[in-house]
């Protein structure tokens, strides 16, 4: 308990106080050593079932509980704001000590805060300057007058081009490439003419980008990345996108050049943005979705083009009763027909009796 009150935690103990775990497991996977956490009351039966030696569980579940023998129940109100508490406590991966790896390339005028980490083969440009606690890691590459932030952590391989600011502590993933040129040309009788791209790129504090994220730099001015963004793998954002802070990008989703998004906005996994258009603060964006013209504040959105998102339920479930509707509508002009007919042979009769 001494450990969960020390991450930060305020759980309700039932059971044996003196439960240790060594690890944290899937329910199905625990053994006497573990700690599971169940975050919905359905699945507190199951979790009672495993050898675990301590459960985390919704507070309300405890009060029908009687633990077993040398278990450990903590009760909290919300099991997943508690999930970073926990797992920070087990996590043991290592961190790249302070230092210049001797096979590190550093260039002139650069600027090495305290406690600064250079792995092997890593390579900081002209004039960069790297804040305290910055890491960067083996094989990454700093440009030419980039700032990165303190307590920053740049994973190996990442390629961060000249005049790149990122901010304080931010996390960049293997593969990512952030500042490479936005997609700009402009085409003419002779062929497509490279627009140069001479911005940047400007990430704020408390930033994590995934792996293999792509960010251009501006054709002028800055690309930005809102304090406290969080970007999954395998995003795409062009030049000249502005992104409020506290926005969740999820997998495979783009956005296009010039386009600016408020604070809270969730893209899902192959959503997409059209250029030059703005989407308001806490709008979600559904998977798969094409947004193709400006959005208000807090609504969510899907399809393609993305419209509210009841309304495209609404036309979901029509187009799922189309092949009904196109056979209804095949019956009813074959009856028409047949009426059609059946006229004509009266009208026919009425006319030679006259």
């Amino acid at each position: 308990m001494a450990a969960i009150e020390q991450a930060g935690l305020t759980a309700e103990l039932r059971g044996n106080p003196d439960a240790r775990a060594a690890r944290l497991a899937q329910p199905a996977e625990a053994d006497e050593a573990s700690l599971i956490f169940v975050e919905k009351l359905k699945d507190v039966p199951a979790a009672m079932r495993s050898l675990a030696a301590i459960v985390m569980l919704p507070r309300p579940a405890l009060s029908d509980l009687i633990p077993s023998s040398g278990r450990a129940l903590l009760g909290v109100s919300d099991v997943r704001a508690s999930m970073p508490h926990l797992l920070a406590l087990f996590d043991h991966r290592p961190v790249p000590a302070p230092g210049v790896h001797a096979t590190a390339v550093v260039g002139s005028r650069v600027e090495l805060g305290k406690n600064v980490s250079l792995g092997p083969h890593a390579v900081i440009g002209d004039g960069c300057k790297l804040g305290d606690g910055a890491i960067v890691e083996a094989l990454a590459s700093i440009g030419p007058g980039s700032r990165i932030g303190a307590q920053t952590r740049i994973f190996p391989g990442v390629r961060v081009y000249d005049g790149v600011c990122i901010g304080s502590r931010c996390l960049i993933h293997s593969g990512t490439v952030i500042g490479s040129d936005g997609y700009g040309y402009v085409s003419t009788a002779e062929g497509h003419h490279k627009v140069p791209q001479i911005g940047g790129v400007r990430i704020e504090d408390d930033v994590e980008i995934g792996a293999n994220v792509t960010i251009d730099r501006g054709t002028v001015g800055d690309t930005v990345i809102g304090r406290g963004t969080k970007i999954d793998n395998l995003v795409h954002v062009a030049h000249n996108v502005r992104l409020g802070s506290h926005c969740l990008l999820i997998a495979q989703s783009g956005i296009a050049g010039s386009a600016k998004l408020g604070h809270g906005v969730v893209l899902a996994a192959q959503s997409g943005v059209a250029g030059h258009i703005e989407v308001g603060d806490r709008v979600m964006i559904g998977a798969k979705s094409g947004v193709t013209k400006s959005l208000a504040p807090a609504q969510a959105v899907s399809g393609f083009p993305a419209r509210p998102h009841p309304e495209e339920k609404r036309i979901k479930v029509s187009l799922g009763r189309l092949p009904d509707v196109v056979r209804d509508v095949h019956r009813l002009k074959a009856s028409i027909v047949r009426l059609s007919r059946r006229i004509s042979s009266v009208e026919n009769v009425s006319i030679g009796s006259a």
